[in-house]
């Protein structure tokens, strides 16, 4: 069972707000069009003595956070990508043409990384960020990162200073989501075949999914201790603290849209946020979900090739051999037969396909 959350939101550019007003260039954010223009920003918060660009994920992701690709420098043309609740992130389903495709076999993504190798060689890119364990939001709290590009949903504004330990100012790219079977798949509870309780255990998640108090808890700690209410009706530190022993990310536990929001954010967003997931696009693809299990050995080799390549492409770390180490990136991935897992993913679609008419 998945968690039910806001499905509305998108790929965001998001930097600390006191670092851009300090070097002046906060107007510069708000209006830039280009990944140029942020990296001319990043340059000057770097020549300030701020650490620069992070990772948004354990695999040294450091622009084009999945599912989205960013590849011309407009920010307005960077997309979303149907991964079919494909888990492993290989594959995605072309909206134009109904054709599987692998997510690192695009030009876009290539030149993605291209552009993350020149930043890492300047200097803009934390350097242990393919390797970096904690997500990005942490990183930023621990001063080793000003900047990050990341997966936002409605509702960042209350969140953002509360993970990140600072004001942080978002400008979103042209990567706006459609609604896709990962929405439902991505993050879910299941009780597993070693459970000594299963019975107790579908109870656990039965509550997780019914009106009352257990997500908040769960999210926000012991009322009183971890966290109080605003006068505007919002979850807030006690006393004016700036942080709580326990304190977790909302859309980690079942429905939520019962849970309080958090501090910072509009006391109706969750009435917003069912209002807008009433208005999200659906993909053409919603409801298909791909089965390795034809693939197993496949995607598996495939994952091994990417463990070993990814996390240094999608960090810069080849500098200005990015693109040679690409290409054995690429290749690696066809000798380990990503060409097998998409033409079982395609024969699949295209049963899906046959049956919704």
């Amino acid at each position: 069972m998945g968690a039910n959350f806001c499905n509305f939101g998108g790929e965001g550019i998001i930097m600390r707000k006191d670092v851009l007003e300090e070097i002046d260039m906060l107007e510069k954010f708000d209006n830039m069009t280009t990944w140029t223009e942020f990296e001319e920003i990043l340059t000057a918060a770097v020549a300030a003595g701020y650490p620069g660009l992070i990772n948004a994920d354990a695999e040294g992701t450091v622009i084009s956070p999945g599912p989205y690709i960013a590849g011309s420098d407009k920010l307005e043309e960077a997309y979303w990508v149907d991964v079919a609740g494909d888990g492993n992130g290989q594959i995605y389903i072309d909206q134009a043409d109904g054709k599987v495709k692998c997510y690192y076999m695009n030009e876009d993504y290539k030149n993605n990384l291209i552009r993350i190798g020149d930043w890492y060689t300047k200097g803009l890119v934390y350097k242990d960020a393919s390797t970096a364990e904690e997500y990005a939001d942490q990183q930023i709290k621990n001063g080793v990162g000003t900047a990050m590009v990341k997966t936002l949903e409605y509702g960042w504004a209350g969140s953002l200073p509360a993970a990140c330990g600072y004001e942080m100012a978002v400008k979103f790219t042209g990567a706006m989501n459609l609604l896709g079977t990962g929405a439902f798949t991505k993050f879910g509870w299941a009780v597993p075949v070693t459970a000594q309780e299963p019975e107790a255990a579908v109870k656990f998640i039965n509550l997780l999914y019914s009106e009352n108090d257990i997500h908040t808890t769960l999210c926000w700690g012991q009322e009183g201790i971890d966290w109080e209410k605003a006068e505007d009706g919002t979850a807030q530190f006690v006393g004016g603290a700036e942080s709580a022993e326990y304190h977790m990310n909302d859309f980690l536990y079942g429905d939520i849209m019962t849970m309080i929001p958090w501090t910072g954010s509009d006391p109706n967003m969750r009435e917003e946020q069912k209002k807008m997931n009433e208005e999200v696009e659906p993909s053409k693809y919603i409801g298909f979900s791909v089965d390795n299990t034809a693939v197993a050995s496949q995607v598996t080799a495939c994952q091994n090739v990417s463990n070993e390549y990814k996390p240094m492409l999608s960090s810069g770390v080849y500098g200005a051999d990015t693109e040679a180490k690409y290409q054995e990136y690429i290749a690696a991935l066809e000798g380990a037969g990503i060409n097998d897992i998409i033409a079982e993913y395609q024969r699949q679609l295209d049963e899906w396909l046959a049956s919704q008419n």
